[in-house]
């Protein structure tokens, strides 16, 4: 028999998870108990029972062994092998995992780890070089035509709070301005400030923008 749970609360704090005889007895069953235990009954046999909480008398627990032959069925669903581990892991090399079994509590002693690091489509991924834009051999013949914009994350946060740099590099004359940002958020107005910069100061447009948008 499968009894649907729901819904399903979240409380902020909260390390137990609750459950609701309500539950139980909206699917049929009845519940008979006393201060040591709870049974929940379906066709006259114990689906599950709950022992009380040593320190809580007034809680019961269920017991992990009694929801033991639930649990088998998702072990086979979700069955744990080394590309799992792999993926999970960061992509990490095979002499990293064979550690990690040598000297982890508890790691599974049945994922048969290679020997060989056998590429996945995730690393192959990451080792193939991805150009936003296509390589461009000349510059461009005019001041403000094309700028170049890259966003990029301080490592630690300075002692002035700016966490972020916008970089703006003129293609034609590769001069660079620099603006500080407390948030990624400022990039648009870092953006708009420097177009009217440029305006103001060098009586010209910028014409065509190059970023990948903070990629």
């Amino acid at each position: 028999m499968t009894v649907p749970i729901g819904p399903v609360g979240h409380v902020p704090g909260l390390a137990d998870r609750l459950l609701s005889l309500g539950q139980f007895l909206h699917q049929g069953m009845t519940v008979e108990g006393n201060a040591i235990q709870i049974w929940s009954i379906h066709d006259g046999k114990i689906y599950l029972h709950f022992d009380v909480d040593p320190i809580r008398p007034n809680c019961y627990i269920l017991p992990a062994l009694s929801a033991y032959a639930k649990s088998i069925q998702y072990e086979l669903v979700y069955a744990l092998d080394y590309e799992t581990m792999h993926c999970h892991m960061e992509h990490t090399v095979c002499d990293v995992l064979h550690q990690m079994h040598k000297n982890t509590v508890g790691f599974p002693e049945d994922i048969n780890i290679s020997d060989n690091n056998p590429v996945c489509s995730g690393c192959a991924k990451g080792k193939i070089p991805a150009r936003e834009f296509p390589a461009r051999k000349e510059r461009i013949d005019n001041t403000f035509d094309l700028i170049h914009s890259d966003l990029k994350e301080f490592s630690t946060l300075s002692y002035a709070k700016f966490k972020y740099t916008v970089d703006f590099i003129d293609n034609h004359m590769s001069y660079a301005w620099v603006t500080l940002l407390k948030k990624k958020s400022d990039t648009l107005n870092a953006a708009k400030d420097f177009r009217a910069m440029v305006e103001s100061k060098f009586k010209a447009k910028v014409q065509s923008w190059c970023s990948d948008q903070g990629g």
